[in-house]
């Protein structure tokens, strides 16, 4: 291990953490302002804002180291508590994001209960107690910081959890066929390579803050990724959008493939009777829960996902023929009847209809898009007919 002098250093790591600063707060304010309100934007600002907390924490940290007396020994255990618990948070709530981004739903709450919040309360009951126990920090009589016993095995832990996206991040990134969704894939695998190397000088050159700053350049980069998803993705359910269903054709067709494809067309039915009976929040919940049934009842298929417009959504099927399409189309108004009012305020059913056709070119890709959209309202004049006769 180098050591550096501290006072040798302080200056560099005051500037060095308030640079940090003000990149996370600029990332902070533009992903409330420019993102959707959505679940998984909600955790991210949180990590931000803990990693912008943990920076502030850092630089009351290296302006306290060996000052004298104890209003600043008190102060700097309150501070180390702070940075420590903030940590756990950002390593917890980092792996809660990426789950959610790659695998477009959330962590099963049993599953979060054992694997995040019981290792989480722990931890933070473990560092709490330190400046009794000095079990994960201490500060000597001289009111220096000294790492405990236990804070080895907590940056271990927090290695797990950031480790454990990047890889399963790694797992998804074979199978998807998406560029865009490849490229996101991708960038939640290296989020852990900067915060790594910074977090590795830093304990070869003790006395050098570069973990938490190289932290705040992934955040960056993350943010930027989540700036060029957000043109090709829907901000509400996570689904590709119009604009990404045109880039697949285009990539299908730019492939060489001359098989038959199939489209399915799905609609909320009364969707907006559902908005103005129960207002747009429910709108937004059925919309969302049809989108969890959709990747739910094709996630092992080669099906491009998307939401087209309002309240209706398309799969494309690269392969596929009249018998397929059939009853991929049955599956999917059963799942959606069966679950049309799983946890949310309202009930719902949908209208399908599907189309089977060579894409040689955009212009049979429309075709196709359109006879399936046919299909789809000739069933929905049925399911009228049904609603006026009850």
């Amino acid at each position: 291990m180098i050591t550096i002098g501290t006072g040798g250093t302080l200056l560099y790591n005051i500037g060095i953490d308030s640079l940090s600063i003000i990149i996370v707060l600029i990332v902070y304010i533009s992903s409330k302002r420019w993102f959707s309100d959505t679940y998984d934007n909600r955790i991210l600002c949180f990590c931000d804002a803990a990693v912008l907390f943990i920076l502030m924490s850092d630089i009351i940290m290296w302006l306290l180291n060996g000052v004298p007396g104890m209003p600043a020994k008190i102060a700097g255990y309150a501070d180390n508590i702070a940075y420590f618990i903030l940590q756990i948070l950002v390593a917890c709530g980092w792996l809660r994001y990426s789950f959610y981004r790659i695998f477009l739903k959330s962590i099963n709450r049993k599953k979060e209960l054992i694997f995040i919040f019981i290792p989480m309360i722990i931890m933070a009951l473990c560092t709490i107690v330190s400046p009794v126990t000095k079990w994960v920090f201490y500060i000597d009589s001289a009111n220096y910081y000294h790492r405990g016993a236990l804070s080895t095995a907590f940056a271990a832990v927090a290695l797990v959890y950031i480790m454990s996206a990047s890889v399963m991040a790694l797992r998804q990134y074979g199978k998807e066929k998406m560029t865009d969704r490849k490229r996101e894939l991708l960038v939640i695998s290296l989020f852990p390579v900067i915060p790594f190397i910074g977090g590795f000088v830093q304990t070869l050159c003790y006395g050098c803050s570069i973990l938490w700053p190289g932290t705040a350049a992934a955040l960056l980069l993350i943010y930027v990724n989540n700036g060029n998803r957000a043109i090709s993705q829907d901000s509400l359910t996570g689904m590709n959008n119009r604009r990404s269903l045109e880039r697949f054709f285009k990539s299908y067709i730019d492939a060489g493939n001359s098989g038959t494809a199939g489209a399915i067309v799905m609609d909320i039915n009364s969707f907006k009777s559902i908005n103005d009976r129960f207002g747009h929040y429910a709108g937004d919940e059925a919309l969302i829960r049809v989108s969890e049934i959709i990747r739910n009842v094709f996630s092992k298929t080669q099906a491009f996902l998307c939401r087209y417009g309002g309240d209706e959504f398309i799969a494309v099927f690269p392969e596929a023929d009249d018998a397929s399409m059939k009853e991929h189309a049955a599956v999917i108004k059963e799942a959606a009847e069966k679950n049309g009012a799983c946890g949310i305020s309202c009930t719902f059913s949908v209208s399908v209809g599907y189309a089977v056709g060579t894409v040689l070119n955009l212009e049979d890709a429309g075709m196709l898009i359109k006879d399936a959209d046919r299909a789809m309202y000739i069933e929905k004049e049925k399911y009228h007919l049904e609603e006026i006769k009850q």
